[in-house]
């Protein structure tokens, strides 16, 4: 928060506009593009035709390129497959607690922060939290102890609002009856 200050204040610009030198997009690999276009059109924040266009006017038309053909930091957050090597933290540590102190396993999600998302609510929802099972007749219904709905958000509100600049990954305390997502962040 500091740093996004003063850098504002003295150059006009905040920490995720600066340009990573030698990060072309070229070096990026399709598959967060194809996430976040197919996001981009499925939750309607973008039209068809503004994203069937290729990866270099994307990154152009999202403001994530700067003049020299550059990425910007928010750019390679977003869409480098290793975004930490410019960006230390930027993954997702998650574990399981057998109480505050007693960790019994635990996952890091690592990679673009577009994929992050799908990659953190798969793992919870097949590792870390257990469905209650009934039946309706021969349904088999499992009913998990947080709305998937309201944990995506969660996640996302972490993801979207992380100061990445601290170099601190966000953490998932999984406990038996109760979650908890922090990042370092300031509101």
């Amino acid at each position: 928060q500091q740093l996004n200050q003063f850098l504002l204040k003295k150059t006009g610009i905040t920490w995720d506009s600066i340009p990573v030198s030698n990060v072309f997009v070229n070096k990026i690999r399709n598959d967060a593009f194809d996430i976040f276009k197919e996001q981009a059109v499925k939750n309607r924040r973008m039209l068809r035709e503004d994203v069937d266009v290729d990866n270099s006017e994307l990154l152009d038309n999202l403001n994530l390129i700067d003049e020299n053909g550059f990425i910007k930091k928010a750019g390679v957050l977003l869409f480098h497959h290793n975004p930490e090597k410019w960006v230390p933290g930027a993954f997702i540590k998650i574990a399981f607690f057998i109480n505050d102190a007693d960790m019994e396993f635990q996952d890091e999600i690592h990679g673009p922060l577009i994929a992050q998302p799908d990659k953190i609510m798969d793992l919870l929802y097949t590792k870390y939290l257990k469905a209650k099972i009934s039946y309706e007749g021969i349904t088999r219904i499992e009913q998990y102890p947080y709305p998937k709905s309201a944990v995506r958000e969660a996640i996302l509100n972490a993801i979207a609002h992380k100061n990445y600049a601290t170099l601190v990954p966000i953490q998932i305390r999984v406990y038996k009856n109760r979650l908890i997502i922090s990042n370092d962040c300031v509101f």
